[in-house]
């Protein structure tokens, strides 16, 4: 991509409702009246853990769905690339370092993760639902094993 040029990519980074006080931390990963339209039936929230350094997580995209991530602890080296564009972001999500931040990927953005901490745990919400006959999910590789 030429210097300057701005990126379009399908995906954003904000900063959640956090709750804090003397037993820890409440992190409102996402809420209903954050979504709109068909974003707001509930999808599928699940959790990924990475439990060794430099796990690849991903390495593929979506086009019925899209998703929110919250790193919980550790750290992650993320890469997007929209596949239709090509345009392509890399970025770290530390959870120490940038408190908890909450990425959401658009449809046809391919995403991968690698752990780049000793251990790393991340929070997922998908707009809809995995079902196996009908996985939305396609091999797409931005981190080679």
């Amino acid at each position: 991509m030429a210097e300057g040029a701005e990126v379009l990519l399908d995906y954003d980074i904000s900063q959640p409702t956090e709750h804090r006080d003397e037993r820890g931390c409440l992190v409102e990963l996402l809420k209903g009246d954050e979504l709109s339209g068909e974003k707001k039936i509930l999808g599928q929230i699940y959790f990924v853990t990475f439990e060794k350094l430099r796990v690849i997580r991903g390495n593929h995209y979506h086009i019925k769905k899209e998703e929110w991530f919250i790193v919980a602890q550790g750290r992650l080296h993320v890469e997007l690339q929209d596949v239709d564009t090509r345009e392509h972001v890399s970025l770290v999500l530390d959870s120490k370092r940038d408190g908890y931040v909450r990425l959401r990927i658009g449809k046809k953005i391919a995403h991968a993760f690698m752990n780049i901490s000793p251990t790393a745990t991340m929070v997922n919400y998908a707009s809809q639902s995995y079902h196996q006959t009908d996985p939305d999910t396609f091999p797409y590789v931005l981190i080679k094993r």
